[in-house]
């Protein structure tokens, strides 16, 4: 929840910079940082090309099929928000690449599952949002290599086996 309202904030903040005209369809791009040269990317809609120096991406509250490798050359996103989206799929690319992550929210998608090591490539990720989905398992190993993960939010999910090394490796996380 922390997380969650620390993110907003920070959008709020962004959103009162001017619209970018090089967005993707379906989009609205905020333009920040030094010589405007980051983009905070709200979608509509899904996208099949994110501009390169996007560091937050909003896609909330809309109509999603599948993440795939949609963030393959994104490697400066650092925030992700995934809420409220309809069908919604996860592959074991859709995050891959993306070494540079503080922080993903994927809450309220009725996601049953993901895929193990779906989150691995995010070695410097210290907040990850599952709540309000469907989860009733997770995967083996699922948080390998998140050795700065300090918040996990799986609140009102179905769990009813968690795998003993399901949270191996997570050293800083805070237990509440």
């Amino acid at each position: 929840m922390e997380c969650r309202l620390a993110i907003m904030i920070m959008l709020q903040l962004v959103f009162s910079c001017l619209a970018s005209n090089t967005c993707p369809e379906g989009c609205r791009c905020y333009r920040t940082g030094h010589r405007a040269s980051t983009i905070v990317l709200k979608c509509y809609q899904d996208v099949d090309v994110i501009p390169n120096n996007t560091v937050v991406f909003d896609l909330s509250s809309t109509i999603c099929n599948s993440i795939g490798d949609n963030f393959a050359y994104t490697p400066n996103i650092s925030i992700i928000i995934i809420t409220k989206c309809q069908k919604l799929l996860l592959s074991e690319a859709s995050f891959r690449g993306l070494f540079n992550m503080y922080a993903i929210s994927l809450q309220d998608n009725c996601l049953y599952t993901f895929p193990s090591g779906i989150f691995a490539d995010m070695k410097n990720v210290e907040g990850i949002s599952l709540d309000r989905n469907q989860f009733d398992h997770l995967p083996n190993r699922s948080f390998v290599n998140q050795g700065h993960l300090l918040r996990l939010s799986l609140s009102q999910n179905q769990l009813t086996h968690i795998h003993s090394d399901t949270f191996a490796g997570l050293k800083k996380l805070e237990v509440r």
